[in-house]
């Protein structure tokens, strides 16, 4: 296999697959000129019927048609769902909710890992000072922002795709 990664730049939010039926996206995150984690995230309402989707195959038409690499080979394959826009729920004693269950994932992008780290690190702080675990609340105003593109992505997804490839065009070029 010939290098085609350049290591030191990560694509995220990538909609040149092309296809957006469904809606989706790819993110390359390289570890070498040869390997990378290659994400393919699928954006779907609730628990709507939605047509088949196979993730590797759109993984293998995007590697092949926006990045050129005909050969490759899979070390693994991970599969999960990140539910969006769900309301926080209440911590009860000394349990404290911690990532999607808390907020902490951004409704329009999926991301919640530094947002994750925050809570976490919060947590620590406060039970190492007052031996009891304080959770941050989300900033009720993201959810404010948010609401309304994830209407978008489950009653018009092109014009959601659209917004997001106007939003930073920088990421997918």
């Amino acid at each position: 296999m010939h290098a085609f990664i350049d290591p030191s730049i990560a694509t995220f939010i990538d909609f040149r697959s092309g296809e957006h039926d469904p809606v989706h996206f790819h993110c390359v995150l390289p570890i070498s000129v040869r390997e990378a984690v290659v994400e393919v995230t699928r954006i779907m309402p609730g628990k709507a019927h939605t047509p088949e989707f196979s993730f590797e195959q759109a993984t293998s038409d995007y590697l092949r048609e926006v990045w050129g690499v005909s050969k490759f080979s899979w070390l693994s394959v991970e599969r999960g769902s990140i539910p969006l826009g769900i309301r926080p729920g209440s911590s009860c004693g000394r349990h404290v909710r911690i990532g999607c269950p808390a907020g902490a994932v951004k409704a329009t992008t999926g991301y919640g890992f530094t947002r994750i780290l925050r809570q976490t690190q919060h947590i620590a702080s406060t039970l190492a000072s007052t031996g009891s675990p304080d959770a941050p609340r989300p900033c009720p105003r993201f959810r404010w922002y948010d609401r309304p593109f994830l209407k978008m992505w489950e009653h018009d997804p092109e014009h959601a795709v659209q917004f997001m490839m106007l939003l930073q065009p920088r990421l997918w070029i």
